[in-house]
Order: structure tokens, then C-alpha cells, then sequence
């Protein structure tokens, strides 16, 4: 059965469309120039992607597309299901939003201008009144927030934690959670860190916010 047939006409009312194509033919044998309304992409070469841009399969030049990001071409491939330029820092240089843990109390993140600045986890946590736990790898072990680190690449989940453990509290057996598997808890005047996963004796122990009695490990 013949393919459904995809137009591109001048206006959304009623005219004589410009083009048309059969919505089932493969993206791979669309040539340049051809009309297109697809976001799918394809990788001609190394270094050359083919997307659709204004309505028109097109030609991009990856070393041209990262070299406007301040960035150096690696290669165009797969990325995230589909083909894309893949880009990466100049040398000496960083991708903003990046971060990384320079040792256990200190992160680096990269500014809008692609330089570093580094930043001490005590510091930080001390101006909001927390102590830090350290720089840590915010979806790995009991940090993890699968819902929060889907969204994040391995170069965006490093950065400092802090906590309230071992300030002074008053209200007895009050909690809070402080990570997915990590809570508070006041205990004879001092909070107290709680890994849920220990309380639990399962890997899988989470700290619950929202339990009926408050904060409290699931097991």
C-alpha cells in the first residue's frame, strides 16, 4: 500500500500545496533540497548532519555548528536516539552547567562563559547553615533521585550536599529528609544522620517525606 503523502502547502487555508512526499520513505534516501517536516536527523558523514530546517532537508557542518558554541567538533552520531553534532569543551575550556568534584569538600562549575570557578562545599553549606557532607555524585548511592537524574548528564550530578547532622535541635525525634536514602533525626539534642538504607538493611531503604508520622525511613 502506498505511503501516506505529507504536503507542505503556502498557508494553513485552502491553497495549492508546494510539495509533496510519501510520509514512508526512509530519511536516509531524502535528498538535500528535498521538503521535509520531520525532526528526525541523519548523519551523511563524519561531520556533516542532514536536519530539516525551514521546511528543507539541509546540510549542516558540525565543526561550523560547535564552533558557534565556543566548542570543537568530535564527530556527528547518535545522541540521546537521534543522529546530532556531538560537541565538545575547547581545551581549557568548559561546557556551562558543567560540574565536578575537585576533591571531597570541593566542586567546580563551569560559568556562562566556559571558565571554571571552584567553590568550597563548607563554604557553601555554611551560608546556609548546614555542615557538608562532601562533593558527592548527586545520582549515585543513597543521593539517587531517579525521577531528578534522568534529566541530568554524568557531567551535571557532582556538586556539594549539606546537612544539618550534628547541629543542635530541640524537638525530639523530629526529621527531615536530606537526600532520597539519607535523613536528619533529633536525638537528645543533636540531629543525627541516618542512612535508610542501613536502618532498613536494604539497598533499596528511602527516606519518605511525606509519611504519615513525618519523615521516616520506607522500607
Amino acid at each position: 500500500m502506498r505511503g501516506l503523502r505529507n504536503c507542505i502547502a503556502a498557508a494553513a487555508i485552502a491553497s495549492a500545496p508546494l510539495a509533496c512526499w510519501d510520509a514512508s520513505t526512509p530519511i536516509s534516501i531524502l535528498e538535500l533540497g528535498d521538503p521535509c517536516l520531520s525532526k528526525n536527523t541523519d548523519c551523511l558523514d563524519g561531520n556533516m548532519l542532514k536536519v530539516c530546517r525551514d521546511r528543507v532537508w539541509t546540510a549542516i557542518d558540525c565543526v561550523a555548528e560547535c564552533d558557534a558554541q565556543n566548542q570543537v567538533a568530535t564527530e556527528c552520531g547518535e545522541y540521546r536516539g537521534n543522529d546530532d553534532c556531538r560537541c565538545a569543551p575547547k581545551s581549557g575550556n568548559c561546557l556551562p552547567g558543567q560540574r565536578e568534584c575537585l576533591d571531597q569538600n570541593s566542586v567546580r562549575h563551569c560559568e556562562g562563559d566556559g571558565s571554571w570557578t571552584t567553590v568550597s562545599c563548607t563554604d557553601a553549606c555554611d551560608a546556609i547553615g548546614l555542615i557538608s557532607i562532601g562533593c558527592v555524585d548527586l545520582c549515585l548511592g543513597p543521593m539517587t533521585n531517579p525521577s531528578r537524574c534522568t534529566d541530568l548528564t554524568d557531567s551535571q550530578s557532582w556538586d556539594c550536599l549539606c546537612s544539618n547532622d550534628g547541629l543542635e535541635c530541640e524537638e525530639e525525634g523530629q526529621a527531615n529528609c536530606t537526600a532520597p536514602s539519607l535523613m536528619t533525626r533529633c536525638e537528645e539534642g543533636t540531629w543525627s544522620l541516618i542512612d535508610c538504607r542501613n536502618e532498613c538493611d536494604d539497598e533499596d531503604g528511602i527516606c519518605d517525606p511525606y509519611s504519615n508520622d513525618g519523615p521516616a525511613c520506607i522500607c
